[in-house]
């Protein structure tokens, strides 16, 4: 399992907190914040920490911390939650404290993960148009785009009746199925491609 990282909690939405539970632990924080980059101005003694969108983290003793023991404290505007720093680093996957609701619990996990790059069918004008016999029943062809790293487009339709062709992207690396009657974007050269022939100028020039 990949090692989680304290930037990877950081979140403009969110204040996040930071609790540990022991002197050990605490001391653990600290080097792995500053193995990050961190700039801290807190000590190693404290129990708990809240982390800033401009990497620096800060202790949170007396009042303030208890603001984050209350569940979900709204503060600015954001969500105060608060992180286990030793059942985070461990694995677990529920590594929150304090009386967070599964479906907020949920929704903060979704955002820490990385945004998805969006992909279109006409970045780049650089979609090739293919058409091969029984593309639909092909099997081959999907892997290969998959093993080489292209996706769905987002907005690509079913297989149509009698359709054997399909709009391939270098650029953003998304292939779209055809549709009878409509142009989904400019393709490259003025005829359709094998899909042998595509293959043969993607391996020279990408």
């Amino acid at each position: 399992m990949q090692k989680r990282k304290i930037k990877d909690l950081l979140n403009p939405d969110y204040y996040v907190y930071v609790s540990v539970h022991s002197k050990e632990m605490s001391k653990r924080f600290v080097a792995d914040a500053k193995s990050e980059g961190f700039t801290l101005d807190c000590g190693k003694k404290c129990c708990t920490f809240v982390l800033h969108d401009d990497m620096t983290v800060t202790g949170a003793d007396g009042y303030v911390s208890n603001l984050a023991y209350r569940g979900l404290t709204v503060n600015d505007g954001k969500i105060v939650v608060r992180i286990d720093y030793e059942k985070y680093i461990s694995g677990e996957e529920n590594y929150f404290t304090g009386k967070i609701k599964a479906v907020d619990s949920e929704k903060f996990a979704q955002m820490q993960q990385p945004k998805k790059e969006h992909r279109d069918i006409s970045q780049g004008t650089a979609a090739f148009l293919v058409r091969e016999k029984n593309m639909q029943e092909n099997e081959d062809i999907l892997k290969w785009l998959e093993d080489n790293g292209f996706e769905l487009w987002e907005h690509s339709k079913g297989w149509y009746k009698g359709v054997d062709w399909m709009y391939i992207n270098v650029n953003s690396k998304v292939y779209a199925r055809g549709i009878p009657g409509i142009k989904l974007t400019q393709s490259v050269g003025k005829d359709s491609l094998t899909f042998d022939e595509f293959k043969m100028i993607y391996n020279l020039c990408c």
